[in-house]
């Protein structure tokens, strides 16, 4: 049986420093954590979590469902490809890997290197550098936003809905997710731009 580990990312002083704690996650077996009634294994392991991921009769990505009310619209009921096992996850990825092939990469590449340079150029006449605030968090919803077709200065916003939806997920097991997120998924459903096979958008676009 796995030992239990303390590994709390919702407790702020683990938070501010958790390095402690990862090797235990590292010199065994999965380690068991509970959250209140919600106890379930940590794995951290290269190998196991590997195992793992390709375990899909044994371990699953699955979690209980959203309440009835939480999503509306297009989304009601719905699943994102993290929350997902095959085959609903292969047919969700297979979406969007057309878009992350790396030919595509490498087409995307001379753009991405022009993004990176114009931030640092910002970087060099400010004079001073933060590495996330000025480039890590910036530079992917650049590069995100480009292959969406978000006009640039709507990027700051698709970076808000962004952190919103995610931070539907980041929050303790058992607890509800966030209103804004779960309006702002059934909003992002109701007014998102379709389009039609030569491209002419059917309905309002989202931004």
């Amino acid at each position: 049986m796995a030992e239990e580990a303390y590994f709390n990312i919702w407790d702020p002083e683990f938070r501010a420093n958790p390095y402690p704690h990862y090797g235990a996650l590292l010199t065994g077996p999965p380690r068991l954590v509970t959250f209140g009634p919600v106890s379930f294994a940590l794995v951290a392991r290269y190998a196991d979590v590997t195992a793992g991921l390709r375990d899909h009769e044994h371990l699953s990505s699955m979690q209980p469902p959203p309440p009835p009310n939480m999503y509306q619209g297009r989304f009601a009921g719905s699943r994102n490809m993290l929350n997902a096992d095959p085959p609903q996850h292969s047919r969700l990825r297979r979406l969007i890997s057309r878009d992350f092939t790396p030919r595509r990469i490498r087409e995307l590449e001379p753009h991405i290197r022009q993004i990176a340079s114009d931030l640092l150029d910002q970087v060099e006449r400010k004079g001073a550098f933060d590495v996330m605030a000025d480039l890590a968090n910036v530079l992917p919803v650049k590069v995100i936003a480009h292959m969406l077709g978000v006009p640039p200065e709507l990027n700051a916003t698709l970076k808000h809905w962004s952190d919103t939806l995610i931070s539907g997920d980041n929050k303790a097991p058992g607890m509800p997710s966030p209103p804004e997120s779960c309006r702002l998924s059934t909003n992002w459903a109701t007014t998102s731009r379709l389009r039609s096979k030569n491209g002419t958008a059917t309905r309002a676009p989202i931004w």
